[in-house]
């Protein structure tokens, strides 16, 4: 790997995800592949760790990612408690996503049809040796055909294959893709099949739409400028035709730019009743009434500069209007040159602003609870107290209320501190359920209805994150046993327990006193190390002997396992 450019987007990536317990190139090369393609599909945190299948038995598949309804499934328990529980008697919509990646600097056919091949042997039944993750996964998957009778359509699959060669058109590789593509539309289990080559300039193309701020300029007929107003720079409301959108909200290989739509707090929801009509007014001869019919797209941008007609936005989100962004994208073959939308761009970089406007446009259908919850007022007052604790640069933590809120900052990714992040590390820490970090935090916080109770105390939830953030650190930099990290939950609780089992209540300012003791330990590194590597040394008595027929991946899912570590003096 002598790419420079490469080599700089490694050196990040290894210094906010840490080095994965090696030091190979083409490992780390792997993994950050993985991430930034899962990227397109799940917007929200994920273990890097749980995505790589890289290793014997991993049927030449180096990642590996199941999307149930827009939730990363990873184990079975997850997709069962999709199944039976948050989506129980819903209609489902999966994703399956393959990845292999190579550092060379060519495209290799005999690596490609290795790949192929693995994914065959995935969807079938056979007796070639299979890892762990590689088992899981397809329990997973078979658990998802069960449920077969609830699929809004068949699966997608989606497959990739990364290099840092040029893509030259290799006529056999295409060839070999074709057979493929025939092979797996010939099982008629997917409803959508897509092979995907990346060569080195779109590895570079895809880094930079998911991790830098996306630029682009769309055209806006008969724009109206709105009145001048404090905290907002520009505001316009326009026409802007279909075509012209949907280039808009895809990047430079026409997929959608899921990344736009994080800070829209209803991702889309299959086809329901509303989105049908909004399909059937596409597919047919109403199209042209389309504009009429719809409510419109709102979208925030940082940066606006508007030349005539045309608007340049950068740093920007639809914050309204992802259901029909969506079902703009994947019908895009229907679009008419003449059909149109109503858009409006809005400049600001307030961020109570940005939180309001969020607020007011997404109220016409029903919205998770969760997905409001960043925009109270409890959590702009934890933003305040986060800001306001004394701290060295590097270990100054950052609230993130809002998606890239501090992206201009350049505030590093180890630092910022997002809503699931504070839920999960809370909720183990504080309420001492290390066991229940794999959940989706929403569902913590339906089952922790006091998590954010009005008038608790600011300071447990800093240290809880503080605390966290101090040891997944010491993972990074392998000044812990890395094998462990997956109980990183489990090590700030024995920590927090270390300071005193007996927790003050929420409210009570006997909290302050308390966390900084915690705290005292998180800047005393020798100190911090030594009290991890034992709880360490307990999980592994436990691992030997209590629960030696379980992996470590599931017992850090055991209520009974945190019962009996917390026992241990």
């Amino acid at each position: 790997m002598k790419n420079p450019i490469i080599e700089g987007y490694l050196k990040k990536f290894i210094a906010e995800h840490g080095n994965f317990d090696t030091k190979k190139p083409d490992v780390h090369f792997e993994h950050m592949m993985n991430y930034l393609i899962i990227k397109r599909y799940f917007l929200d945190e994920f273990s890097i760790d749980d995505i790589h299948t890289g290793g014997g038995g991993d049927l030449g598949l180096d990642g590996v990612a199941i999307v149930i309804n827009n939730f990363l499934v990873t184990t079975l328990d997850d997709a069962r408690y999709l199944l039976e529980k948050q989506f129980k008697s819903k209609y489902l919509k999966v994703d399956f996503i393959f990845i292999q990646s190579k550092t060379s600097a060519k495209f290799d056919s005999g690596e490609i049809l290795t790949f192929f091949s693995g994914i065959d042997d995935f969807f079938e039944t056979n007796d070639k040796p299979k890892n762990d993750k590689i088992i899981e996964l397809q329990k997973i998957k078979n658990l998802i055909y069960e449920n077969s009778s609830r699929f809004s359509e068949n699966p997608s699959l989606n497959l990739f294959y990364a290099t840092l060669g040029s893509w030259q058109d290799d006529k056999n590789i295409v060839s070999e893709k074709n057979k493929a593509e025939n092979r797996y539309e010939s099982k008629s289990i997917f409803d959508f099949i897509e092979i995907e080559f990346f060569d080195i300039k779109q590895v570079m193309q895809l880094h930079q739409n998911v991790e830098l701020k996306i630029r682009k300029t769309i055209e806006m007929q008969k724009s109206t400028t709105f009145p001048a107003t404090e905290n907002i720079k520009d505001a316009y409301i326009g026409i802007v035709y279909l075509k012209d959108f949907i280039e808009l909200i895809s990047d430079n290989e026409g997929k959608l730019l899921r990344v736009l739509f994080y800070d829209n707090v209803r991702d889309y929801q299959g086809e329901n009743s509303v989105n049908k009509e909004i399909i059937d007014t596409i597919v047919s001869n109403n199209q042209r009434y389309f504009g009429f019919f719809n409510n419109g797209i709102t979208i925030v941008a940082k940066e606006l500069i508007k030349s005539g007609d045309k608007i340049t936005i950068q740093d920007f989100q639809v914050v309204n209007g992802c259901q029909t962004s969506t079902i703009l994208h994947s019908n895009k073959q229907h679009i008419s040159n003449d059909a149109f939308i109503a858009v409006k761009i809005i400049g600001t970089d307030n961020s109570e602003i940005i939180n309001s406007i969020i607020r007011a446009t997404n109220r016409q259908t029903e919205v998770k609870p969760e997905a409001f919850e960043s925009l109270s007022i409890f959590h702009k007052e934890l933003e305040e107290f986060f800001n306001h604790i004394p701290s060295k640069e590097e270990d100054r933590l950052y609230y993130e209320r809002r998606n890239k809120q501090y992206v201009q900052l350049d505030v590093p990714k180890a630092n910022i501190v997002t809503l699931a992040m504070q839920v999960k590390s809370y909720i183990a820490i504080f309420k001492e359920q290390p066991h229940s970090t794999h959940r989706y935090y929403g569902e913590l916080l339906k089952s922790n209805k006091d998590t954010f109770a009005e008038n608790n105390n600011k300071y447990p939830y800093f240290t809880s994150t503080y605390l966290l953030v101090k040891i997944d650190r010491l993972f990074k930099q392998s000044k812990i046993p890395y094998r462990f990290r997956g109980f990183k939950y489990h090590l700030a609780m024995k920590i927090r327990r270390h300071v005193g089992v007996q927790i003050p209540p929420p409210n009570s300012n006997k909290n302050d006193d308390y966390c900084k003791k915690i705290i005292d330990i998180c800047n005393n590194e020798e100190n911090l190390i030594k009290l991890c590597k034992n709880t360490c040394d307990q999980i592994g008595i436990l691992s030997r002997n209590n629960f030696k027929n379980y992996r470590y991946d599931k017992m850090q899912r055991l209520k009974d396992f945190t019962n009996e570590l917390m026992n241990i003096k």
